[in-house]
């Protein structure tokens, strides 16, 4: 789990998942310019958003190798009031 496929990207040890909490947040709300990543913003709530991104970081190995911080639905509000959303 988390390696690369032919379409999909691998999430294992990526910057994109261990970095900062808040380009997470960004990613999944927004997209990415150029990649075959959508925005969720719609989709998902806040619990969901929240979900998603805890598991990205605790998993494959993504834990022990990075902060392994928990993302709460208050992050999420919290990004949606700061860009106004």
């Amino acid at each position: 789990m988390g390696k690369d496929s032919p379409s999909i990207s691998s999430t294992r040890g990526q910057e994109i998942v261990m970095g900062n909490k808040t380009r997470n947040i960004e990613i999944l709300m927004e997209g990415v310019q150029g990649a075959a990543m959508q925005s969720f913003a719609n989709p998902l709530s806040e619990v969901d958003m929240a979900s998603v991104i805890t598991y990205t970081r605790q998993s494959w190995s993504n834990g022990k190798n990075g902060d392994g911080e928990i993302i709460v639905p208050q992050d999420i509000v919290d990004y949606k009031n700061k860009v106004g959303l």
